[in-house]
C-alpha cells in the first residue's frame, strides 16, 4: 500500500487524498524538523545536511502524488515539472490540489471518488 501510495505514478488521486497523504505529512515533518533545529542549536553543517536529506527523500513521493493529481483531471504527469520553477512551483502545488478531477474514467484510470460512493 505504501509503495503504491507514495512511489507509483500510475492511476489517479483525489484532492482529499492529495492533501491528507501527499502534502500534509511532508509539510508537518518539515515544520517539526525546522522547529527542532530552531530550538536546539547544533552545527549549521548538520542542519544543512539533515534538511537536504529530508528534501531529497521527500521529493519523489510528493512528485508522485502530484503526477497522480494531474492524471485525475486528464493531463500528463510531465506537467508536474512546472512545480520545479521557483515561485511558480508553490502556485502549481496549491492549484493541483484545488482543481477537481474529471468525473468517471479517463485515460489514466477509474475515478478515485467513484469507488468511495
Amino acid at each position: 500500500m505504501i509503495q503504491r501510495l507514495y512511489f507509483s505514478i500510475q492511476g489517479r488521486s483525489s484532492r482529499q487524498f492529495y492533501w491528507l497523504f501527499g502534502i500534509l505529512p511532508f509539510s508537518v515533518l518539515g515544520f517539526l524538523l525546522g522547529g527542532f533545529f530552531a530550538l536546539n542549536p547544533v552545527n549549521p553543517n548538520t542542519v544543512i545536511r539533515v534538511l537536504f536529506l529530508f528534501i531529497v527523500l521527500s521529493l519523489w513521493p510528493m512528485l508522485a502524488m502530484q503526477i497522480k493529481r494531474w492524471h485525475d483531471f486528464g493531463q500528463s504527469g510531465w506537467l508536474s515539472l512546472l512545480s520545479m520553477i521557483p515561485y511558480v512551483g508553490i502556485v502549481v502545488w496549491i492549484a493541483v490540489g484545488c482543481i477537481p478531477g474529471t468525473k468517471g474514467e479517463n485515460g489514466y484510470g477509474a475515478d478515485p471518488l467513484a469507488s468511495s460512493k
